[in-house]
Formats: C-alpha cells, structure tokens, sequence
C-alpha cells in the first residue's frame, strides 16, 4: 500500500539531489529511506530512479510521477492551510 511519506520521501529525494541529503533532512536512516522507496517501485511496477550512475536521476515513469506527485500533494496542503485559515467554513 503506498503511502502519503513515501510519496514525500520521493519528492524530498529529488528536490535534495540523492538519498543521503534527502535522509539528512528527513531524519531518517539512508538505508530505511532507501528500502521505503525500493517497496515503492515494487508496488508500483516499475523503477523511480535511475541508479546504474553515480549520481540517481529519474527514469522517465519517475519523472511523470514525481510531477503529478508534486503538484497534487501541494494542491492539498493548501487546501489544508486554507481550512486551517477558515475553519468557520466546513
């Protein structure tokens, strides 16, 4: 089952450049964050990252995931900070 903090782990991987930075900012064990998104890629059927260089890059499935990823996961935590603004509103 994905889950909402592996979608995140995602996202802080590819805007910090690699699993280290990314688990340096998360606060969690490389290792951990790396079998977090290795369950991920099984679930979904295919490779997020590109990890035959040094340095990872997304393949192209990885690239299309991370964008809709992006843009949903911050379309809802603005409709969360706007119901915190407005709780009169719900």
């Amino acid at each position: 089952m994905w889950t909402l903090k592996q979608f995140n782990y995602l996202i802080t991987i590819v805007e910090t450049g690699g699993f280290i930075a990314a688990s340096e900012k998360l606060f969690i064990a490389q290792s951990a964050l790396s079998r977090q998104i290795k369950n991920l890629e099984e679930e979904l059927g295919f490779e997020i990252f590109d990890r035959s260089e040094k340095k990872i890059r997304l393949t192209p499935a990885g690239e299309a995931l991370y964008k809709s990823l992006k843009t949903n996961l911050d379309h809802l935590k603005s409709l969360f900070h706007f119901d915190l603004k407005c709780p009169h509103i719900f």
